[in-house]
């Protein structure tokens, strides 16, 4: 969790002018109490000056700033008010009238004291500053950083103004803006730990790990019980493979902080990582009992009983998703959700896509299943598969994401059909060949890829740099050296290039690749179509060819995605899909050796 500074205080000093000695002598005294974290002395001074003296301009500022402190904010208001009726040109009356009422949450009049406050003096730093935490507290968080602009012109040396203003920048996802305020704030004041801890998150977010784990390293070595850059830690060293080294680090933040659900659930992750399953549920389970509600928690314990074959706890704990607050939103429908709780023989059924490509190739299955039912199906699934699912055999009409809905009577997202249907592992509907390619375009591409004799091998390595788990599931094509050795003709579908892969395709012509000529999946169909094997890493393509029926070798990393379960080379979602399983963290090696061993058979075989 990020967090915010509070600042200095309104008040700005300056001595009782022309008051007596003793108000003088009173005053200073409350001033260093204040200092001292002794405030209830010293508004006790305060209020003994009030009594002979109502209007003393200085001792209602003080004490207002003291009433805050002491958790007064309404008398607090009420002073700051009368410091303005006293001098209605005291621009730090307004300032204090406006730090006590965002203490109270009402915002809007806290930004209407500060904005009277600037109107008076243009150039009160402080009032910018205040200004703009309030502006981040409505929400307003472009407007919070111009008026931190503003504070940081006027006061550049304000390590609150600095830091708030990166705070609201890494809310807004403007990371590298965000670091360099931190740094700005570093720079005045090194022992800030928390913006070491939100450099840490950053930097993460980034995927500068190394970087990550010095700025937490920093934060918990002026911090050591600091349990979120404990936790935090861990999550960055998961996402290195180093993961003895995370569960080290969760299993410290959770010393640190024993009910600290977070840790619970991020514990539970990397003992799935290892394989270490049991353990992995009996975290999620602890993180339950201590916070019922925690959809992230209830959401590990899905895909983690799903990936060992769990079907009927999987699927029913998976339906937290909607709750969790890292996943979309449910949608708002008119018509009733449908989990399988009432017959869907003559009802209208809309079906919709909720996630990736590939769980839209995977699920979308079950229209023809539903419609076997007596249900009359509508899918709706993302603009790009819509041609190529209209070749789907079940549902009465596919609409594309965005398209105005038909009159329905149910429906059901598509990733909730396994609950709804009550599917468990041995009885997955169409297994494979529920997608065609178009019969026009399959005879383009053949014409295109010619007969050059022997195998056509397809590959791809890669998928969606932005996928949070691509780091595992994707490899440059350098790393599938081994195989291009055989006796076959290799054919890229991979649409999109990274650079270094670009580089190796121009130094390696025999590798036959098209970009761009790939318009969409319906090329893509087309030309797996013409293909004997694909090979593929953990993307779309995989899903397509295995929706296809066409053989299919998926390299999986060492935890992969909880659809390919555990310890099995075959899938029963895809039965022409052949699973080569990484067996220790992040090490292709052996996998590309199988693979290769694997090809070469099947060429002697096919010769």
């Amino acid at each position: 969790m990020s967090k915010r500074s509070k600042g200095a205080g309104a008040g700005r000093g300056g001595d009782a002018g022309d008051a007596a000695g003793r108000v003088s002598r009173a005053l200073r005294k409350a001033r260093s109490l204040h200092r001292a974290g002794r405030p209830a002395e010293a508004a006790a001074l305060c209020q003994d000056i009030l009594q002979g003296m109502p209007d003393h301009l200085e001792a209602l500022h003080l004490l207002a700033a003291l009433a805050l402190q002491l958790g007064q904010p309404g008398v607090s208001v009420r002073l700051a008010e009368r410091a303005a009726a006293v001098d209605p040109r005291s621009e730090r009356a307004f300032i204090a009238r406006g730090i006590a009422l965002q203490s109270l949450t009402s915002y809007p009049e806290a930004l209407a004291s500060y904005d009277h406050a600037l109107a008076l003096a243009p150039e009160f730093g402080e009032a910018w500053y205040r200004r703009g935490n309030v502006l981040h507290d409505l929400g307003r968080r472009e407007d919070a950083v111009a008026s931190y602009d503003h504070a940081l012109a006027l006061m550049p040396d304000s390590v609150e103004a600095a830091y708030n203003r990166g705070l609201v920048l890494q809310e807004l996802q403007r990371h590298e803006e965000a670091l360099v305020c931190y740094d700005r704030a570093l720079a005045l004041r090194p022992d800030l730990v928390d913006a070491h801890y939100n450099r840490g998150l950053i930097l993460h977010e980034l995927r500068r790990y190394d970087e990550a784990l010095a700025s937490y390293a920093r934060a918990l070595d002026l911090r050591p019980d600091m349990f979120e850059a404990m936790s935090n830690r861990g999550n960055t060293l998961r996402r290195l493979n180093r993961y003895e080294e995370a569960l080290r680090s969760f299993e410290r933040a959770l010393r640190l902080k024993p009910d600290y659900v977070e840790a619970m659930i991020n514990r539970g992750l990397v003992l799935q990582d290892l394989d270490r399953c049991d353990e992995a549920l009996r975290s999620f389970s602890a993180a339950i009992a201590s916070r019922p509600d925690s959809a992230a928690a209830h959401c590990g314990a899905a895909l983690c009983r799903l990936s060992l074959g769990d079907f009927a706890a999987g699927w029913r704990e998976y339906e937290w998703r909607w709750r969790n607050p890292q996943a979309k939103a449910a949608r708002e429908l008119t018509e009733p959700l449908w989990l399988g709780q009432v017959p869907v023989a003559g009802r209208t059924l809309l079906l919709w896509a909720e996630q990736g490509f590939g769980d839209t190739l995977q699920f979308c299955r079950y229209a023809k299943f539903l419609a076997a039912a007596g249900a009359t199906v509508i899918l709706e699934v993302q603009p790009a598969l819509k041609s190529l699912l209209s070749r789907l055999e079940g549902p009465a009409r596919i609409l594309a994401q965005g398209e105005a809905l038909p009159d329905y009577d149910l429906h059901c997202p598509l990733l909730s059909l396994p609950l709804a249907c009550g599917t468990g592992p041995a009885d997955i509907p169409a297994g494979g060949g529920y997608l065609v390619a178009d019969a026009g375009k399959t005879r383009d591409w053949q014409a295109v890829l010619g007969d050059a004799g022997g195998l056509r091998v397809g590959l791809a390595w890669s998928g969606d740099p932005r996928h949070p788990n691509d780091h595992n599931r994707s490899l440059p094509l350098s790393r599938l050296q081994a195989l291009f050795g055989a006796q076959a003709t290799f054919i890229s579908v991979q649409k999109e290039l990274r650079a270094e892969d670009a580089d190796y395709l121009a130094a390696h012509p025999e590798i036959r690749h098209f970009g761009d000529r790939i318009a969409d999946f319906d090329d893509t169909a087309a030309i797996i179509a013409g293909l004997d094997l694909l090979i593929t890493v953990d993307t779309s393509v995989a899903h397509l060819a295995g929706a296809m029926g066409k053989p299919v070798w998926i390299l999986l990393s060492h935890n992969p995605d909880w659809r390919w379960l555990r310890e099995r080379d075959d899938s029963p979602w895809y039965p022409s899909a052949r699973l080569f399983r990484q067996s220790a963290p992040g090490d292709w090696s052996p996998v590309i050796e199988r693979l290769a061993g694997c090809l070469r058979e099947l060429i002697r075989s096919a010769g």
